[in-house]
């Protein structure tokens, strides 16, 4: 906060605020869920914007499903920080989401390395897209394949995602 003196000089008074731990988006009157901005130290189920699709990682392979018929529940991602880049491990079997050399994402991976960097950008429509370096000269975009269930990266298409908290 900038005040104008008498005297015509700029001086500084202190400004603090509390923000809190968690801040809530809103709730979408549609399905009343309560999206939040994903934050390393929290745990998330990833929506795929307006649908009940989360994403899902079974025997090392990522996909959405339903997240009321997925009876294996691995939907739970806890998000963590390296290097300014988020990650985000499954709860159940401890691995990063990821990709290849063919851009398809995986859970594979122990350790939150390269390719299991991420960023989360706001979408001005709601949601977030989801970013992961790929090689070294672009950032691509996590998609569902069209037609299919299956994540994959992309450079033009966009697909948001919403995070909900969960224990």
């Amino acid at each position: 906060m900038v005040k104008e003196t008498d005297e015509s000089s700029t001086t500084f008074a202190h400004f603090n605020s509390k923000t809190p731990a968690v801040t809530t988006i809103g709730t979408d009157s549609s399905d009343g869920r309560s999206y939040v901005v994903p934050w390393p130290g929290n745990k998330y189920h990833i929506f795929l914007d307006g649908t009940n699709q989360v994403i899902c990682s079974r025997d090392g392979r990522l996909h959405i499903c339903d997240a009321d018929k997925d009876n294996a529940q691995q939907y739970i991602w806890e998000c963590v920080e390296k290097d300014g880049y988020f990650g985000f491990f499954n709860t159940q079997t401890g691995k990063f989401i990821g990709h290849g050399n063919d851009g398809r994402l995986r859970s594979t991976a122990k350790h939150h390395n390269d390719w299991e960097l991420m960023t989360a950008r706001r979408h001005p429509e709601g949601g977030y897209e989801l970013l992961m370096p790929f090689w070294w000269h672009a950032l691509k975009k996590i998609c569902v394949r069209d037609g299919s269930e299956v994540l994959v990266l992309e450079g033009h298409r966009t697909t948001r995602w919403q995070f909900v908290e969960t224990k």
